[in-house]
This record gives structure tokens, C-alpha cells and sequence, in this order.
């Protein structure tokens, strides 16, 4: 709990409940084995949840369990990956993923589930994100997107995107309608697009809204 942890191997993680499971609250742990993550519950599985730093090992990524990640929430702070090995998860109906403050992914990553968080991350390969749940997602932003990006959001609430800090997006980004639930990129901070910006959909994507307003650039 306050000087780190050294993992050899796999390491299994499983929340069935509704309290949460901190694996580095303090210290520098190290992950030389793939991450499985579990959840059935309304529980939190937090890495790096107070000043603890969390690294996995080049070669390695977090798969879901058994179980699957049905329920609940995962969360990577303070958060190193290593190598270019790809995330892939799908966190069902319920499922949610916060990333950051402070961590960086190397690899590509693709995630579907009921909500997802940016709050500070460097993403150094493609990403890309899928929204499913009802309820609204506020990402406090601060992160750099160094490859391709895409947002998806497939539900009936609204995606709320560097509302404290402004995102930099460095390669091409989408932003994808699926249902009637709206994007807002720069929602209340500005951000940055270094590529093509291409929206899809039956309603607006709204860029810096109070402010400057885009739609459907590339459309």
C-alpha cells in the first residue's frame, strides 16, 4: 500500500460488489503480465487512486475476465502501457472506463460501454471510443490524441468533451451519431485539431459550444 507492488504474472481483478478495489494507492507497481478485469457490481476497480504511478510492461495489455466487465467502473490513473499491443474492451450495457489524470497509453485502444471519462491522458496510437449508457458523460479533457480518433456515441445522452481543459488532437478525428444522443467536442474549453475533422449523423456535432459553433465538418 505505500512502496508499490511487483507483479510477475496475470493478475486477476474481479468487483462483484459495490465497494471499491484499489490495487496502488501509493508506491510504483509494475505489471509484467496481462491485466483481467471483472465487474458485476456497482464497485470501482482504481488503479492509482491517491499518488500511486502504475506501469505495464511492453508486450502485455487488460483484457476482461471471465465474468466479463458487466457492471461497474475501471479506472486508470496515473497510468503507464508500455509497447504497442492493443486494448480491446467491451464493457456491455453497464460497464464503465475512466482514464487519467496523468496516464499514457501506447498502443491502440478500443472500448464500448454504458459511459467513458478522458481526464487527462496521452493516447500515442488510434483510439476509439463507444458511449451506450443513459446518462450524460463529462470528460474533463487535457488529453493529446497522437493518432486517429474516433467517438461513437450510440445512446440517448450527450457526450461532453474537455470541460475543464482542451483536448489536442495531433491526427484525424470522427465524431459518430448512432442515436439521438448529441456530441459536444470543446464543450468548455478550447481545443486543438491538427487533422480532418469529419462528423456523421442525423443532428449537429457542436464545437466550443457558448462560443464558436461547427457542424458537420467533412461530413
Amino acid at each position: 500500500n505505500s512502496t508499490g507492488n511487483y507483479f510477475g504474472g496475470n493478475l486477476h481483478l474481479i468487483n462483484s460488489g459495490g465497494n471499491g478495489f484499489y490495487p496502488n494507492l501509493y508506491g510504483t507497481a509494475s505489471y509484467n503480465g496481462n491485466i483481467y478485469v471483472s465487474g458485476a457490481g456497482t464497485g470501482i476497480i482504481s488503479f492509482g487512486a491517491n499518488t500511486g504511478t502504475s506501469t505495464l510492461a511492453s508486450g502485455k495489455t487488460i483484457l476482461e475476465g471471465s465474468g466479463g466487465m458487466t457492471a461497474g467502473t475501471l479506472i486508470l490513473r496515473n497510468f503507464t502501457k508500455n509497447g504497442t499491443t492493443p486494448i480491446n474492451l467491451d464493457f456491455a450495457s453497464s460497464g464503465k472506463l475512466t482514464i487519467g489524470p496523468s496516464s499514457t497509453i501506447n498502443g491502440a485502444l478500443t472500448f464500448s460501454g454504458s459511459d467513458f471519462y478522458l481526464n487527462g491522458c496521452t493516447f500515442n496510437y488510434d483510439v476509439s471510443f463507444t458511449k451506450t449508457g443513459s446518462s450524460n458523460d463529462f470528460s474533463s479533457g487535457g488529453n493529446v490524441f497522437n493518432g486517429n480518433t474516433t467517438f461513437i456515441n450510440n445512446s440517448s445522452a450527450h457526450l461532453y468533451f474537455a470541460n475543464t481543459t482542451g483536448d489536442d488532437f495531433n491526427g484525424n478525428v470522427t465524431f459518430t451519431q448512432s442515436s439521438t444522443g448529441l456530441l459536444y467536442p470543446g464543450y468548455n474549453s478550447s481545443s486543438t485539431y491538427g487533422g480532418n475533422i469529419t462528423g456523421n449523423g442525423s443532428s449537429n456535432t457542436e464545437f466550443g459550444s457558448g462560443s464558436t459553433l461547427c457542424r458537420n465538418i467533412l461530413d
